[in-house]
């Protein structure tokens, strides 16, 4: 019930204020203002902390920050924070495989090889077996424990240049079985 209402608040509020974006744009409208005034008080009691971008009709209409980045040492949010997003990313990656497959641009057959060119010594795993895990690669994570600076945020180059360089064994040969994985990131670069 209580995500029913925050959610209808929020749609409610979707009607016209005035606020700036980050390039110094001044948007007015109603809804800008009813925005920023729920997600002040959603971090004022603690239940919200993030960044905020609304558009309607491919503007922008609301941005803005709440709490911190780092709260050990009190660092702010600001609109050029970086989150590691995670496993978060896995269901838009996939989404958007979907969507180049269904256009014929790739094929889940089709091996990695094909769009990451770097990872050819991993032969006969596709896009499919990545999508539901049966691929046997490491998980990047465990790679990174071992060979990645832990102070740097690595990019979806930084993984692929890395096990490029390390060639990391396979876990198991692809399709024979299935184990959760977080590669499919890797896949943003497709």
């Amino acid at each position: 019930m209580k995500k029913l209402i925050t959610t209808l608040i929020l749609f409610s509020c979707l009607t016209s204020c005035k606020t700036t974006t980050k390039y110094g744009k001044e948007v007015e409208t109603k809804k800008a203002i009813e925005l920023d005034s729920l997600f002040k008080e959603y971090h004022k009691v603690g239940k919200f902390n993030g960044n905020v971008l609304v558009a309607e009709n491919g503007k922008i209409i609301y941005e803005n920050s709440f709490g911190y980045s780092n709260e050990e040492n009190k660092i702010p949010l600001n609109l050029e924070s970086i989150f590691d997003l995670a496993s978060l990313s896995k269901q838009f990656t996939a989404t958007g495989i979907v969507l180049l497959n269904e256009k014929e641009k790739l094929s889940y057959n089709d091996d990695i090889s094909k769009y990451i060119p770097e990872l050819n010594h991993y032969k006969g795993i596709t896009i499919k077996n990545l999508l539901n895990h049966t691929s046997g690669l490491p998980d990047y994570e465990e790679v990174f424990k071992e060979y990645w600076d832990k102070s740097k945020i690595a990019t979806n180059a930084d993984l692929i240049s890395l096990f490029e360089k390390v060639k990391p064994k396979t876990y198991f040969t692809a399709r024979k079985k299935f184990e959760y994985s977080t590669i499919l990131p890797i896949c943003k670069t497709v």
